[in-house]
């Protein structure tokens, strides 16, 4: 009866830490995505950390109207591209797959460059931006940087 209970709580204590656990701590994916994709699933968790600090709920209006989702901060626009499975950005490892997805999208353009990155932020190359808004996201691209190697 004893080893039952303990067994008992041992379960029970297991399936609440489980369930207790960040959702960040499945790793959003991003191992799964990058391999998917043929991505860094390092270049992907710093893009996520960037973008929304890792948050799963997170949402920013831009200054030209359209909207950014979820932790990969997703943009409105691609949601006619997506149709019904935009509604599925809510779930984290589904947007790291839209993410990668979106990402492997500039790498075709760019290859496997800092210019894919700034892409993803704005859907050009460095090389294609001028003024405020080539700085706006050059420091974006450092700031990834800055999250991969730790600097």
């Amino acid at each position: 009866m004893l080893f039952k209970s303990i067994a008992w709580r041992s379960a029970v204590a297991i399936f609440i830490l489980s369930v207790s656990m960040p959702v960040w701590a499945d790793d959003y994916c991003f191992v799964r995505a990058g391999r998917y994709y043929g991505i860094s699933p390092e270049l992907l968790r710093a893009i996520s950390f960037v973008e929304s600090n890792h948050n799963p709920q997170a949402v920013n209006k831009n200054k030209n109207g359209s909207v950014d989702y979820c932790h990969m901060q997703i943009n409105t626009c691609w949601q006619d591209t997506l149709g019904e499975r935009w509604d599925y950005l809510s779930n984290p490892c589904y947007c790291t797959y839209v993410g990668a997805w979106i990402l492997k999208q500039c790498m075709i353009r760019y290859g496997y460059t800092w210019d894919a990155v700034a892409c993803y932020n704005s859907n050009k190359a460095l090389n294609e931006l001028s003024g405020e808004k080539r700085e706006r996201v050059e420091k974006h691209v450092s700031k990834v940087i800055k999250a991969i190697y730790g600097e």
